[in-house]
């Protein structure tokens, strides 16, 4: 599928998580695997983006709606405003949701939402060939590095193996 046939809504820990370690992955994801894009809330949560960073990084910036707001308060346990908001948009619109957050991946799960990890989405990005097997390592080595106790030894193993980078 084509960047202009799929959507992908992306929250904060996925979106600082390509920041720390590649920004122009995003756009990659954008271009290559769905149209790219935050909810104003997330892009509120991330220090140092705004708008117009998102914009030259090829992610759009979208507002839930009226009704997504108003039901965003009433919200699984653990999960943020902001990530239900996510869950609401991907969820109302068919979109795929990016995020390494295991309680938003849970409840996209429950709700039949589509979701895609950061190492996933690299991993796709090398088999498209718009990313390279060692960019891709550095790029998850990146992300590893600052999510060491929700991403494991083992899953970066894994990862390496997946990019064909498993020496």
């Amino acid at each position: 599928m084509t960047g202009t046939h799929c959507r992908i809504v992306i929250d904060a820990v996925a979106l600082i998580d390509f920041l720390d370690s590649n920004p122009s992955v995003l756009r990659l994801i954008s271009d290559h695997l769905g149209r790219l894009a935050a909810v104003y809330e997330v892009v509120c949560e991330v220090d140092g983006l705004d708008s117009a960073t998102c914009g030259e990084l090829g992610v759009e910036v979208v507002d839930a709606n009226l009704c997504q707001g108003a039901i965003a308060d009433d919200r699984p346990s653990g999960l943020s405003r902001a990530d239900h908001l996510c869950l609401l948009v991907a969820k109302e619109n068919g979109w795929t949701c990016l995020t390494n957050d295991r309680r938003l991946r849970r409840e996209c799960a429950r709700h039949g939402v589509p979701v895609m990890w950061t190492l996933e989405a690299l991993v796709k990005l090398v088999r498209k060939g718009a990313v390279s097997p060692p960019e891709a390592l550095s790029t998850g080595t990146g992300i590893h590095e600052v999510n060491a106790a929700y991403m494991t030894d083992e899953v970066l193993a894994e990862f390496r193996r997946l990019i064909g980078h498993d020496d």
